[in-house]
């Protein structure tokens, strides 16, 4: 995408051109809506309604949009309630990246593959833009699981018109593990790709506004209703610690703390990845690893436990080490 070098005190930096948003796709309008909101920023704080209905969306959008600009490195902060500006120092200022923000930009190139065409693209053009390179030119190449294709995902389409709109939908759902397919209205607030699955989070109303998650393709009828919801302020606190779709809830369910001892192969799987938000990693001096961390779910850690076996041990809790357990004694029954 052309740019356009401006002087400001003698610095320089880009300012993003962006042409008329008719006849774009949906990653395409949400791209122009970025290019113009970081624009904005760098003249000063915006006012999200007023974006809102200057670009025919809702106000969440925007704020999606805003979210979006952040994970691109630049850090956003609020004035004043329905406002947002960059932080004092942010601007599109030219500069270089530290390894750690361009290690950031990379994973979430990759990441954008799991998006959609229209988005992937979208990503890449502004990954160039902020790197002033393409991402095949990058010194770190992360090898990761993803979709082939996201529109093959059933209802997919469905699906993110309703979280952009704030609708809710009317499913079919297969619980395998019951055995039955049971009727449920969600309130659809985020799609999540998950060990090659496509998830849709929504927040439930039965249940107090707690967060469920539904694998997509166990959905066997979807119907779109006009039953609007509001999205829960706290949607960020419920994804901030989560590394998994089973660690999404709230901080205050974070109450079980477990510790394993890690050694050989699985030091620095558990030493170099945040497994889990708000992990410790304590040396020992026989140079093994304890692990400690709070979660809410064992599911959130025993997977990884399994994935490492021999080499991590349950310390506590006791809960922990005979779900362990028996997992490996029904496998090893198989």
């Amino acid at each position: 995408m052309p740019s356009k070098k401006q002087q400001t005190g003698g610095k320089e930096f880009k300012v993003i051109k962006v042409g008329n948003s008719e006849n774009r796709s949906d990653g395409d309008r949400q791209h122009y809506r970025i290019g113009k909101i970081l624009n904005r920023l760098e003249e000063g704080p915006v006012h999200l309604r007023t974006l809102a209905t200057e670009f025919g969306v809702v106000k969440r959008s925007i704020e999606r949009d805003i979210d979006r600009i952040e994970l691109y490195g630049y850090n956003i902060i609020t004035p004043k309630k329905g406002w947002r500006q960059f932080a004092p120092g942010v601007s599109l200022k030219k500069g270089k990246l530290d390894i750690q923000q361009q290690s950031a930009l990379i994973i979430l190139n990759e990441v954008s593959k799991n998006l959609g065409s229209s988005m992937q693209q979208s990503f890449g053009t502004l990954f160039k833009h902020l790197m002033e390179a393409d991402p095949a030119d990058s010194v770190i190449v992360p090898v990761m699981p993803k979709i082939i294709n996201t529109k093959e995902i059933p209802f997919i389409d469905q699906i993110e018109a309703a979280i952009s709109d704030n609708r809710k939908l009317k499913i079919q759902y297969n619980y395998e593990a019951k055995g039955e397919i049971v009727p449920r209205t969600i309130c659809p607030v985020k799609i999540l790709i998950s060990e090659g699955n496509a998830y849709v989070l929504t927040i439930s109303e039965r249940f107090h506004g707690s967060p469920i998650t539904y694998r997509i393709d166990r959905i066997k009828t979807l119907e779109d209703t006009p039953e609007k919801f509001s999205p829960p302020d706290n949607l960020n606190e419920l994804l901030e610690k989560a590394r998994s779709i089973w660690g999404i809830m709230p901080e205050k369910e974070r109450t079980t703390l477990i510790r394993l001892r890690v050694t050989e192969w699985a030091r620095e799987y558990f030493r170099y990845q945040e497994i889990i938000g708000g992990q410790k990693i304590i040396p020992q001096d026989d140079g093994s690893y304890i692990y400690e961390a709070k979660i809410g779910r064992l599911m959130e850690i025993v997977p990884h436990i399994l994935r490492w076996m021999p080499y991590v041990k349950v310390l506590e809790p006791k809960e922990l080490k005979e779900t362990v357990k028996y997992r490996i004694n029904e496998y090893l029954k198989k």
